[in-house]
């Protein structure tokens, strides 16, 4: 589907592009070894760019806020679902994928690249007071990681989440969570649509409660 620039405006969607997505599965691959032992879940995936990059015997799920990139999913045959991840009832959601990662035994990966942009006063007035960020990133990644918890979060940002003063909350809480263990950067303008000249960061952040598991095992 050609993303133009009403459709822009309107989703705040921006596709990652597929070297970018490869990129990022090579990181991933080197630290996760066999990804095969994960499952994998995008709460933003748009029309699975990232997803769909990963090998097609990965076990993987997404959700995403807009009907017509749910059927172009679906249409693929993709395991998707429509969801708005920032409404209170995305818990809900949290708590269903933890337990059925749980079930299998097979720890979740997030692999994301959450859409950026400033919400509104009217915009989830709930999860704004409760984060106190109108971020969306802030937003997508606070909620990963306090109620879905999943063993790595790796996603695509920019880099105002590690160098801006106004995200000083933001980085505390992170610190709570987990340590970023590798890391890549690539410019702004490899992504289609994007305006302006700045970093685009991805990085892969491993939960501590995850990582002392693995500890234990050696």
């Amino acid at each position: 589907m050609e993303l133009t620039e009403k459709r822009r405006s309107e989703t705040w969607a921006f596709y990652t592009p597929r070297m970018r997505a490869e990129k990022a599965i090579e990181y991933m691959s080197r630290e996760l070894w066999d990804l095969h032992n994960y499952v994998f879940y995008d709460p933003a995936c748009w029309e699975w760019a990232l997803l769909e990059a990963l090998p097609d015997d990965i076990e993987k799920f997404g959700t995403t806020l807009e009907e017509e990139d749910a059927k172009i999913c679906m249409e693929k045959g993709l395991v998707v679902d429509r969801y708005d991840f920032l409404r209170p009832w995305a818990e809900d959601l949290c708590e269903w994928l933890r337990s059925r990662s749980y079930a299998d035994n097979k720890p979740i990966v997030v692999f994301t690249n959450p859409p950026y942009f400033k919400l509104s006063k009217e915009q989830y007035p709930g999860i704004r007071e409760k984060y106190w960020s109108n971020d969306s990133v802030v937003l997508f990644y606070r909620r990963i990681m306090e109620h879905l918890r999943p063993a790595w979060l790796c996603g695509f940002n920019k880099l105002d989440l590690r160098q801006a003063p106004s995200m000083e909350s933001f980085r505390e809480a992170l610190s709570y969570y987990g340590k970023l263990e590798k890391m890549f950067v690539t410019p702004s303008m490899s992504r289609p649509g994007l305006k302006g000249r700045f970093p685009i960061g991805f990085n892969m952040i491993q939960s501590y409660w995850w990582k002392l598991k693995n500890l234990n095992k050696q």
